[in-house]
């Protein structure tokens, strides 16, 4: 992970972005050396990636009564 003051990271911003977008590593920012903010990146899910938590929900939900569940209980199955 990454760490820069306040200044580096409003002079460099837009490296900063990029570096986060291209290796997915996370920026803290700080502000007199103490963690104040970070930079992440957005998990997306493409085509591949909606399959596969779909295979998940599935795979999970097999042998159990699931006609009745609500949609957080449905959503709870993908953490589990």
């Amino acid at each position: 992970m990454i760490q820069v003051n306040t200044h580096s990271a409003k002079t460099n911003l837009s490296a900063l972005l990029m570096k986060v977008e291209k290796t997915g590593e996370q920026v803290t920012i700080c502000r007199n050396g103490k963690p104040i903010a970070r930079l992440s990146p957005v998990r997306r899910h493409g085509k591949a990636g909606k399959t596969a938590m779909a295979m998940q929900v599935i795979e999970k939900m097999t042998g159990r009564g699931t006609s009745n569940l609500s949609t957080d209980e449905i959503m709870a199955l993908t953490r589990e």
